[in-house]
């Protein structure tokens, strides 16, 4: 930006600004049985990266399970969607929806136009819940860390281990998804998954 230099009495002139239309981004998510999801948030990532992109417009899924996004510059995208513990995460990527960012697609954005078609199927998201017990004694772990988390479609490499921790036993369950670099690891208590 160029600083403008005003003068007690005068009006400064040439300070003009051409402002280009903007562009917007439209679509539907629905089930993979075709009923529409309120409530689901879309958002569209600058196309620097799209598993670190910065969130340019979000927005949620109405009634019918339509969103817009808008304003956007003119340009590349990517468009994502979450917000539901039903319903996995995913990427638009031109069929199917991916759950690894590095698998989406780009949108093109163009100046004073829609892009229409951005559309979202879901499959319901699976979980895991249960109690995890000393194999020795067979007694339950008691732990206040223990809680649920839903594996979504595409997640991989669901892990049971047992580890000693200053002599005491510690049971965790660890899992990794799609792009995930680190091991996620969480307390459980006899595991289900569905």
């Amino acid at each position: 930006a160029l600083p403008v230099t005003v003068v007690p009495g005068e009006n400064p002139t040439g300070i003009d600004f051409i402002l280009e239309q903007s562009g917007a981004v439209t679509g539907r998510v629905i089930t993979d049985d075709g009923q529409p999801l309120e409530g689901i948030w879309v958002g569209a990532l600058s196309s620097l990266d799209p598993c670190d992109g910065h969130t340019l417009e979000a927005s949620p899924t109405d009634e019918n399970g339509n969103f817009t996004l808008r304003p956007l510059s003119a340009g590349v995208v990517f468009v994502r969607i979450w917000g539901s513990s039903n319903y996995p995460d995913e990427w638009w990527d031109g069929s199917q929806g991916a759950s690894d960012c590095y698998e989406a697609g780009p949108v093109l954005v163009r100046s004073g136009q829609s892009t229409p078609g951005i559309n979202f199927s879901l499959t319901e998201a699976g979980s895991v819940s249960g109690k995890v017990v000393d194999q020795l004694t067979n007694k339950p772990v008691e732990d206040d860390g223990c809680g649920g988390v839903h594996l979504e479609v595409g997640w991989h490499k669901f892990v049971y281990r047992q580890e000693e921790d200053q002599g005491d036993q510690v049971s965790h369950a660890a899992f990794k998804a799609p792009g995930d670099t680190d091991w996620r690891v969480f307390s459980t208590e006899a595991l289900n998954i569905k």
